[in-house]
């Protein structure tokens, strides 16, 4: 967003209100998909928060788009219970089980 964008913005939302930015021809996904590690932020790790909130395994209500140890603990239940190997790392095998598919 430009700074314009923001000012445009800044008039219909309230002060405090959480606001999300989806970027790119791929939505939450930017340009495509990437490997997703501990510490990383954006849209595409907040995407993945609410998949795995949808099926219950990571309980909040607030989602912040940052992998922490959190999310890290509801990803290593998340690849159990689907027979996945334990990975820290976010990758396509797990994308896939997820349900993310990229299309044009």
């Amino acid at each position: 967003m430009s700074n314009r964008d923001v000012e445009d913005l800044y008039k219909y939302v309230k002060h405090g209100t959480p606001v999300a930015i989806i970027n790119g021809f791929y939505g939450p996904f930017g340009y495509g998909i990437r490997t997703i590690k501990p510490g990383n932020f954006g849209a595409d790790v907040m995407e993945i928060q609410k998949r795995l909130r949808a099926r219950g395994y990571y309980d909040t209500d607030y989602l912040d788009g940052k992998y922490g140890p959190m999310m890290e603990q509801a990803l290593y239940q998340f690849q159990k219970d689907n027979n996945l190997p334990k990975n820290p790392h976010i990758d396509w095998v797990t994308y896939n089980a997820l349900g993310v598919i990229l299309m044009d």
